[in-house]
């Protein structure tokens, strides 16, 4: 089973699934960035790397997903499609592709980040899942 589940909405909690860890931090990705953006509708024309570190699993996929946000910032890039090469003890690595958010069909809300840090992964029989506790704000309209 792969995807996300909304479980609670202030702050917004998502529950990822994934089959594998690599999966679950893809799946975590495309459950972050779904909340801002349409990302069905956002072409994977951009691509970018992205490295994370961490002590443990639930610490690494928070710095991914926060390192994920600033590339996304920092590049002007709405990312929609996330893939995770290498995923070890201390250390994730991958990237992000998307396309520019002046192009983005973007939601109501903006992904200001986590509003805490992730735990660490659930195994289940069917893979794994984690719980992410996300902060949003209204996008401004402009006038």
């Amino acid at each position: 089973m792969n995807g996300y589940a909304e479980i609670s909405d202030q702050p917004r909690v998502l529950r990822a699934f994934g089959t594998t860890r690599r999966d679950l931090f893809e799946q975590a990705a495309f459950a972050l960035f779904d909340q801002g953006y349409v990302l069905d509708q956002i072409a994977a024309t951009y691509s970018r790397p992205v490295m994370a570190a961490g002590d443990d699993m639930g610490e690494l996929l928070g710095n991914w997903l926060a390192e994920l946000l600033e590339m996304s910032r920092t590049a002007q890039i709405a990312p929609s499609f996330f893939i995770v090469d290498r995923l070890e003890d201390g250390g994730v690595q991958g990237s992000a592709a998307g396309m520019p958010m002046t192009e983005a069909v973007r939601r109501s809300v903006v992904v200001v980040g986590l509003a805490t840090p992730p735990s660490d992964p659930v195994a289940v029989p069917e893979g794994w899942w984690v719980d992410l506790a996300v902060d949003l704000e209204p996008r401004l309209r402009s006038v």
